[in-house]
C-alpha cells in the first residue's frame, strides 16, 4: 500500500507548480531566545476547515519560522493525523500578531510587523497555504515572495488581530500606556479606525476573534472576562460577562463559542484551560505536562485545542526539534496527541525507504530477467530514425526533471525545480528521493505507453527497441526498467554525453535507442543492422 501512495502521488500530474522567488525579509537577525511569540486560528468562511498557526523563534540569528497547522482528519472530512505541523516559511523578521483565515481548501496568515520608524509602522504580510493533491499535502506561497497589505502608520505595537473574508481587524497599544485602538483593513487597502467597546478603566488583555463570520472582542480585567460581538464599523454588544475561574492567573480568551468563552489560564504553575459563561466555569482537563507558557490555537470547526510549547531540553537553537503539541477536545477533554510535533511530510520515511528498495529491485529484476537477452543483440537502427542530437536529448531531460520536480514541490510543500536548491535545509533528501521518484514512474510509464516522456514529446524523441528494427514501444516493463537505472542512478542517465554513439550506459543495458525523426531523403537515417 505505501508504494501505491507513491505511485498515485507522483501521477497527480501538473495540478500547479511552486514558482520560485525570494521571501520578504529585512534587517538583521539577532540572537535571541528561542520561543513561541505568536498563534492564531484560522477563521473559516462557511463550509470551509479550519487549520492555525504558529510562529517561533530560533537563537541562532535566523529569524523565524512559520508553522502551519493544516486541519485535522474528522470522521470522512479530509486533513491531517493530530500532532501534525509543516514548516510554511522562514523570515528574518518576527511578526508582534497575527490572524489566520480559510476558505475551501485554502488558508493564509496575515503576519503584522511593527518596528519605531516613521512614529510606528505596521507592514501586513499575507503568506497563503493551498491543500496539495494528497491529503496531507501543503504549498505556502508558490515559494516566492509574500503580498504586502496597506501599512497601518503612526500606532504602537499590535497586540491582536483576526480576520473575517478579506477584511482584517486588528488592536494596537495606544502610544506607551495601557490603552488600546481598534482598526480595520478592507478590501480598499485603507486602514480606518474602529471604536472599541466602552471598557471602563484602562488596560487589560484584548484579544479578537471570528466566531462563525462573526467579530468578537474579548478583554480580560480585574477578575472579569467580558466578550462583545461587534459589527466591525464601532457598534458593539456585550454577550459575556462572567468571572475568570477563582486562582487562575495570566488569564486570556483563545475562543468564542455558543455564547461562551475558551479560556486559558495558569494554575499551580501549569496551563489550564475552561469554558466560562452565564451558567459558570467548565474546565476542561488537560495533561499537567503542559507548562504555564504553552500557547493554545483553537481549530474551530474540529472544537479542538492545540497547545503549543518548547521543550526546556533538546537542540539549543532548533525551535522546530524542540516544539511539544498537546491537542484536546474542547468538547469532551479527550486528549487526540501529546508528544514532538510531527513535521514530517505525506510521505513518511518508511514510504521513502520503501521506494528505494523498490528502485534498486527494479534494476535487479531487470538485469536479470529482461536486459541480459538484449544486452548482447544486434542493434538495428528503424527505417526514417536516427540518433537523437545532443541538444534534444539535454533540453529533454532538462524538461522531464522540472515535471518531476513539479510533482514533488507539490507533494513536499517547497520548491524543488530548481536543482541547486536541494544543497541543503530541512527536507533536502525527502524532497530529492520524491523527485527522482515521480520521474521513475512518469517516465518510465509514458514512455512505455506513449514511446517518449514529456520531454521527449516536446523535442521530438522517443524511446525504441535497439533490435526490433521498427519505431514499436519498447513496452511498460522494459520502459520501468530503463528509468529505474535513469533515475536511480541519475549517471548512468548521462553517460550518452561521452559515448561514441550517443548511447547511455542506461540504454545499453536496457537494450533501447533514443532516436528522433529524419526528413526522407537526407542520408543520415539508413536503416541498418550493427553488431
Amino acid at each position: 500500500m505505501r508504494i501505491a501512495r507513491i505511485v498515485i502521488a507522483a501521477l497527480a500530474l501538473l495540478a500547479g507548480m511552486p514558482g520560485a522567488g525570494i521571501a520578504w525579509a529585512q534587517g538583521e537577525a539577532a540572537h535571541r531566545k528561542v520561543e513561541l511569540v505568536a498563534s492564531a486560528g484560522d477563521a473559516p468562511e462557511p463550509g470551509s476547515r479550519a487549520g492555525g498557526w504558529l510562529v517561533a523563534r530560533d537563537a541562532k540569528g535566523d529569524g523565524c519560522i512559520v508553522l502551519h497547522l493544516p486541519p485535522r482528519r474528522a470522521g470522512s472530512a479530509w486533513g491531517v493525523e493530530p500532532g501534525r505541523v509543516r514548516v510554511a516559511r522562514r523570515l528574518l523578521e518576527t511578526p508582534s500578531a497575527m490572524a489566520g483565515t480559510s476558505a475551501g481548501e485554502r488558508s493564509r496568515a496575515e503576519l503584522l510587523f511593527w518596528t519605531r520608524e516613521g512614529g510606528g509602522l505596521t507592514r501586513v504580510l499575507v503568506l497563503p497555504a493551498e491543500h496539495g493533491p494528497l491529503e496531507e499535502s501543503w504549498s505556502y506561497g508558490g515559494g516566492g515572495r509574500l503580498d504586502a497589505r496597506a501599512t497601518l502608520r503612526g500606532v504602537g505595537v499590535p497586540m491582536a488581530a483576526t480576520t473575517i473574508g478579506a477584511t482584517t481587524y486588528a488592536v494596537v497599544r495606544a502610544g506607551a500606556g495601557d490603552e488600546a485602538e481598534m482598526w480595520r483593513l478592507g478590501t480598499d487597502e485603507v486602514w480606518r479606525s474602529v471604536a472599541l467597546p466602552a471598557h471602563g478603566e484602562s488596560g487589560g488583555a484584548w484579544s479578537l476573534h471570528a466566531e462563525r463570520g462573526a467579530l468578537r472582542a474579548a478583554r480580560v480585567a480585574s477578575g472579569r472576562v467580558n466578550v462583545w460581538e461587534g459589527d466591525g464599523e464601532g457598534a458593539w454588544t456585550l454577550t459575556l460577562s462572567a468571572s475568570a475561574p477563582e486562582g487562575w492567573g495570566g488569564v486570556g480568551v483563545v475562543a468564542c463559542a455558543a455564547g461562551r468563552a475558551l479560556v486559558r489560564g495558569v494554575r499551580d504553575g501549569h496551563a489550564a484551560l475552561a469554558w466560562i459563561g452565564d451558567e459558570g466555569v467548565r474546565e476542561v482537563t488537560i495533561p499537567e505536562s503542559v507548562p504555564a507558557d504553552a500557547r493554545a490555537v483553537w481549530l474551530e470547526d474540529a472544537g479542538r485545542v492545540v497547545l503549543a510549547w518548547l521543550a526546556s531540553e533538546g537542540p539549543g537553537d532548533a525551535a522546530l526539534a524542540r516544539l511539544r503539541l498537546c491537542e484536546v477536545s474542547a468538547w469532551t477533554g479527550e486528549v487526540m496527541y501529546e508528544g514532538g510535533a510531527l513535521a514530517g511530510g505525506p510521505i513518511e520515511a518508511e514510504d521513502l525507504a520503501s521506494l528505494v528498495v523498490l528502485l534498486v529491485g527494479t534494476m535487479a529484476l531487470v538485469l536479470v530477467f529482461i536486459v541480459a537477452p538484449s544486452a548482447k543483440g544486434a542493434v538495428v537502427m528503424p527505417a526514417g530514425y536516427a540518433m537523437s542530437p545532443a541538444w534534444a536529448r539535454a533540453v529533454a531531460g532538462a524538461i522531464d526533471w522540472m515535471v518531476a520536480a513539479g510533482i514533488a514541490s507539490l507533494i513536499v510543500g517547497r520548491s524543488v525545480v530548481n536543482p541547486f536548491t536541494l544543497a541543503g535545509g530541512e527536507g533536502t533528501v525527502t524532497a530529492l528521493l520524491v523527485t527522482l521518484g515521480a520521474g521513475f514512474v512518469v517516465c518510465g510509464v509514458m514512455e512505455g505507453l506513449l514511446g517518449a516522456s514529456v520531454g521527449k514529446l516536446l523535442t521530438g524523441c522517443r524511446v525504441v527497441s535497439a533490435s526490433s528494427g521498427t519505431d514499436a514501444r519498447p513496452g511498460v516493463g522494459r520502459s520501468l526498467a530503463r528509468n529505474a537505472m535513469r533515475w536511480g542512478v541519475p549517471p548512468l542517465g548521462l553517460s550518452w554525453m561521452v559515448d561514441v554513439e550517443g548511447r547511455s550506459r542506461v540504454d545499453r543495458v536496457a537494450g533501447t535507442l533514443v532516436v528522433s525523426g529524419i526528413e526522407p531523403g537526407d542520408g543520415t537515417g539508413a536503416s541498418g543492422e550493427r553488431e
